[in-house]
């Protein structure tokens, strides 16, 4: 109550009672008027159909917005101004059904022929062609005038093939034997020894098989040959396999 009175008196004094009056009938009059219920316009009444005649009741021009099928009453007179019903659309969908269940065979190509240089006839284009397997040519061995083809190494061990020319040793890092060339028509490889050479074999050495210094050997044949007093000494085998004269 105070604070009520004291806002009052505030009021009075300031002059602004007449405005504080306004704000309270306005509070108590807001919640009067929203509680009373709206009233709507009347509704407008609905425009009296025209009466319909009896041409109207029983005939009635297709137009536009004719209904599809009209429901005749009982008993009631053909009207002869009403238009034929319309065929029955026949409903193809098993026929329909059918054609799309059954699938359409795709069309094959037909060949092409092919031109002698690989395309295709028409459209251009390269057809692929099979690679064609070429024999290769067997390497031809050359064959050197004045040669001797031979085997030398230790005995017992493996032999090396060479194909000697004149003035070619054996082995070609420090030579035990050295190629002469062939004599007597081709016939007989010489071939010149170093150090002190013990022979036994089918050649034939000069001076002797126990000091021999030159060795003759015809093809086919082979010689064991024993060296010392050399960087290389030891055993060591010779077999001439062929020899090949100047054509």
């Amino acid at each position: 109550m105070n604070v009520l009175t004291q806002t009052w008196r505030q009021l009075v004094r300031r002059r602004l009672w007449p405005v504080a009056l306004l704000l309270v009938a306005a509070l108590v009059a807001v919640p009067v008027v929203l509680a009373k219920p709206a009233t709507l316009p009347p509704a407008p009444a609905p425009a009296a159909a025209p009466a319909a005649t009896p041409a109207q009741s029983y005939v009635k021009l297709a137009g536009d917005d004719a209904p599809a099928k009209r429901r005749r009453v009982l008993g009631a007179p053909k009207d002869p101004f009403e238009p034929a019903p319309l065929p029955k659309v026949k409903h193809h969908k098993k026929a329909a059904k059918t054609a799309a269940a059954t699938p359409t065979p795709a069309p094959t190509p037909a060949a092409t022929p092919a031109d002698s240089s690989g395309s295709a006839a028409g459209t251009g284009g390269a057809l692929p062609v099979a690679p064609v397997a070429t024999a290769t040519p067997a390497p031809v061995k050359r064959i050197l005038p004045n040669s001797a083809d031979v085997r030398f190494g230790t005995v017992g061990g493996d032999l090396a093939k060479s194909t000697l020319q004149r003035d070619d040793t054996l082995p070609a890092s420090s030579p035990l034997i050295v190629f002469m060339g062939l004599h007597k028509g081709g016939k007989v490889a010489e071939f010149m020894l170093t150090g002190d050479v013990t022979a036994e074999g089918d050649g034939s050495c000069s001076p002797s098989t126990k000091s021999c210094e030159t060795l003759r050997l015809h093809e086919g044949e082979t010689e064991f040959l024993t060296f010392s007093g050399t960087a290389h000494d030891g055993q060591y085998q010779l077999d001439v396999k062929h020899l090949h004269p100047s054509s």
